[in-house]
């Protein structure tokens, strides 16, 4: 595979599934927006067929046409990029049959559940307890980040000033520091298509008082109406917490199940990655698909 640099990263998008298909994609399309850092590999840099997108955020997705046998020679080379070992990657697959094609290059398979933005089940209002109080995401906050929230979230925009400039959110106070946060991690797609990856995290010490539900109902009523999601990804910074128990609590948000496709998700880290002398078994299972699919005749 070879890399498709800025100038044609626009090819890239007809290879993006809808929401509705695959998750994540909201972080694809920052890359080409020129909105989050990237990396993507292509199969032909002037028409591309099949592709791998890094986000430098710590999400890569394997998009269009399964090709096994241009993914596993790339392995050793990916796993020593510094932009994929400064943030722990996972590679999703956008498509089914892109799972069985990476299966054999990674000792240990993931698999997640999907979550979607219903409006009209969002209350109007979720109060905080005394002591607290809602306010909207700013640079001064983002740049003096409570303890016990992770920073990750400011940091795969570039940083206090880009957050400021093309994300949003709401947090907590207590006193003047920030102790929950709800806010997009990305937030891009196709017109009417918009996808959202949402962060919402509480600091340990300040959980169990429905901060983050309560940051969670502000936000999506402030939302800009050009920018309300169709869909999404919630990501919780609730450790003990899981995703699958945590998300319906919050009101708008519903489970829509775990995507048939998703548990071709696998990390991607030198632990991970089967033995380089494996990693030739791309080719063998390409070969094999392409000689097992059916022809059709003229």
């Amino acid at each position: 595979m070879r890399e498709l640099t800025a100038p044609n990263l626009g090819l890239l998008r007809r290879l993006v599934p809808l929401h509705r298909e695959a998750g994540h994609t909201a972080l694809v399309h920052a890359i080409i927006d020129g909105q989050q850092p990237g990396s993507v590999f292509v199969d032909d840099p002037s028409a591309p067929q099949s592709a791998l997108a890094f986000n430098h955020s710590g999400f890569a997705l394997a998009l269009g046409e399964a090709r096994p046998d241009l993914v596993g020679p790339m392995l050793p080379m990916l796993i020593t990029q510094p932009w994929l070992t400064a943030e722990p990657t996972s590679l999703w697959c956008t498509m089914p049959e892109w799972a069985p094609a990476l299966r054999p290059f990674f000792n240990e398979e993931l698999s997640r559940d999907e979550f979607h933005f219903e409006p009209q089940r969002t209350p109007d209002r979720s109060g905080v307890p005394p002591g607290y109080r809602l306010r909207a995401l700013d640079e001064a906050l983002a740049a003096r980040w409570g303890d016990g929230l992770d920073p990750w979230v400011v940091r795969i925009w570039g940083g206090p000033a880009r957050f400021a400039e093309l994300a949003f959110g709401t947090g907590v106070l207590f006193d003047d520091a920030l102790v929950a946060i709800c806010t997009v991690g990305a937030i891009a797609g196709y017109p009417g298509e918009v996808e959202a990856e949402i962060e919402i995290g509480t600091a340990p010490v300040h959980r169990r008082n429905g901060l983050a539900v309560a940051a969670a109902v502000a936000f999506f009523r402030t939302v800009p109406r050009a920018r309300r999601p169709a869909c999404v990804d919630l990501q919780f910074d609730e450790s003990g917490v899981t995703t699958r128990c945590r998300a319906p609590r919050v009101p708008g948000v519903s489970e829509s199940g775990r995507l048939p496709h998703a548990a071709g998700c696998a990390q991607v880290t030198s632990t991970n990655v089967v033995d380089s002398g494996n990693l030739d078994r791309g080719e063998q299972i390409f070969a094999k698909r392409r000689s097992s699919s059916p022809t059709t005749s003229a």
